[in-house]
């Protein structure tokens, strides 16, 4: 099951409101062009959410696809943040035939 969160534009306004030292998941989403938000990538941090999404913002971002297309995300705090970034990986893959999202290169 997906994260159950409404989105949040991801900016680091809204990403500063994280308690630091959160661990857990999140997906980051765009808005496609028929107006419905799509998971574009799942990730995950052991130690503090708001540090892992606040690395996304920076220019040095290596992920290019995260760069050009972020527009919102959302989050879920969890003690098992990898387990929890597997099964949301795998359940994208069954309801999308397989693929990864957009952004994700490669599972966990």
């Amino acid at each position: 099951m997906p994260i159950q969160k409404n989105w949040t534009p991801f900016n680091e306004s809204f990403i500063q409101l994280i308690p630091p030292g959160t661990p857990g998941v999140y997906e980051i989403g765009n808005r496609y062009k028929d107006g419905v938000i799509r998971t574009i990538y799942i990730g995950s941090s052991g130690i503090s959410l708001k540090e892992r999404l606040l690395q996304h913002l920076q220019p040095s971002e290596p992920n290019i696809c995260i760069k050009r297309y972020a527009q919102f995300f959302r989050f879920e705090v969890t003690s098992n943040p990898k387990d929890r970034e597997r099964i949301l990986l795998l359940e994208f893959r069954i309801i999308n035939g397989g693929k990864l999202p957009l952004c994700n290169q490669s599972l966990p």
